[in-house]
C-alpha cells in the first residue's frame, strides 16, 4: 500500500458574507481569510504538529510530521509592504523546526515555534479537540487552536518582525 496525500492552501485572501456559530452572526466585509484542503491516504500512524497564520503583510505555514514518512516544511510570504529581502514570493526556510512549551499543562500555556530561521510566540486563544474511535481500526486526537503569533523571521540573513498574525495551529496523534 502506497501513501499518497496532499494539501493545497491559500493565504491572503478576501471574503464577505455572513458565518452563523453558535446562535450568532458574524458579518464578512473584506476579511482577510484562510483556505486548505487535504485529501488522500495518510500513513496509519500519523503526528503533526502544524500552524497556518496570516496578517495583511505577512503569511507563515509550518509543518512537522512525526509520521513513518515525515514532512518538514516551513515557508514565509511578505508582501511589498514589508522591508524584507524577498517580497511577493514564497521563501522555504528552515526545516528544522521545533513546536515547544513548558509546562504540564500544554493547553494552558504559550507555546514557541523555533528554527534557526524562526522564532514565534504563540499565544493559544480558543481549542477544540476531537477523538475519533472506531474500535480495532481508529484511535485519533485532534486538537485545532485558534492562535495569535508574533516574532521575527530570518529571510536571507536578515531578521524580519512578523507583527501580531492569526490563524490556526493543529496537533494530532493516533492511528488511521
Amino acid at each position: 500500500i502506497v501513501d499518497h496525500y496532499g494539501m493545497m492552501h491559500f493565504f491572503h485572501n478576501r471574503s464577505n458574507g455572513v458565518i452563523h456559530a453558535n446562535g450568532r452572526d458574524y458579518t464578512l466585509n473584506n476579511a482577510l481569510t484562510y483556505y486548505d484542503h487535504c485529501w488522500g491516504r495518510i500513513p496509519a500512524k500519523p503526528g503533526w504538529h502544524w500552524i497556518a497564520v496570516q496578517n495583511e503583510t505577512a503569511a507563515i505555514a509550518s509543518l512537522v510530521n512525526y509520521g513513518p514518512y515525515a514532512q518538514l516544511y516551513t515557508e514565509v510570504y511578505f508582501t511589498a509592504e514589508v522591508k524584507s529581502p524577498r517580497t511577493g514570493e514564497w521563501v522555504r526556510l528552515s526545516q528544522t523546526v521545533s513546536f515547544e512549551y513548558m509546562h504540564k499543562d500544554k493547553w494552558d500555556e504559550v507555546w514557541h515555534v523555533t528554527s534557526p530561521d524562526m522564532t514565534l510566540r504563540v499565544e493559544l486563544l480558543q481549542m477544540k479537540t476531537d477523538r475519533t474511535f472506531i474500535p480495532i481500526f481508529v484511535n485519533i486526537w485532534h486538537t485545532e487552536i485558534f492562535v495569535k503569533i508574533s516574532g521575527q523571521i530570518r529571510v536571507d540573513g536578515e531578521w524580519v518582525e512578523t507583527g501580531d498574525m492569526f490563524g490556526v495551529m493543529e496537533e494530532q496523534k493516533g492511528r488511521w
